[in-house]
């Protein structure tokens, strides 16, 4: 979310982002204790070595609260690489993953530029091998929340398999 590279560790960034992230993620509807929960969701730091969630990672958080669907976050899923899924449903038997797309409106993101795609598509590939099933969520969707559905679906999918 920081313009300037290196700069998103530093602690006023990580203050905004956070106050944006509970300010997306409020407006994403009132569910329960809504506001409330959506701060407490953006002000959590993240453990060790997980990065700050990004706003719509944040809003996926919410969400998935909101909606009784367990998670954990930055998931590693690789016994060699450090490839982390974003989100991974509990429990983690039913290797259901969530990966938040973002950058990818005019190829100026990590997601969209070719290096960035290509180690996306063999981090997608060693993920399916390793049996994960994998929800992409375009950072522009996550308040249409049609990414739910096929989540659910998923679980449901692999507890019955």
């Amino acid at each position: 979310m920081t313009m300037f590279a290196g700069w998103e560790s530093h602690p006023r960034i990580i203050e905004a982002e956070r106050k944006q992230a509970a300010e997306r993620a409020s407006r994403l509807g009132a569910l329960g204790d809504g506001p409330a929960l959506a701060a407490r969701l953006a002000v959590e730091l993240p453990s060790k070595g997980q990065k700050p969630a990004s706003v719509p990672e944040s809003s996926v958080d919410f969400v998935l609260t909101a909606e009784g669907i367990p998670f954990e976050r930055e998931h590693r899923f690789h016994p060699v690489r450090r490839w982390r899924i974003d989100r991974v449903v509990l429990p983690l038997s039913l290797k259901v993953g969530i990966e938040v797309q973002g950058g990818y409106h005019g190829g100026k993101g990590r997601h969209s530029r070719g290096e960035g795609f290509e180690r996306d598509c063999e981090k997608f590939t060693e993920a399916a091998i390793a049996g994960w099933l994998i929800v992409l969520v375009p950072s522009g969707k996550v308040a249409d929340r049609l990414w739910v559905g096929q989540v659910r679906r998923a679980m449901e999918m692999r507890a019955v398999a």
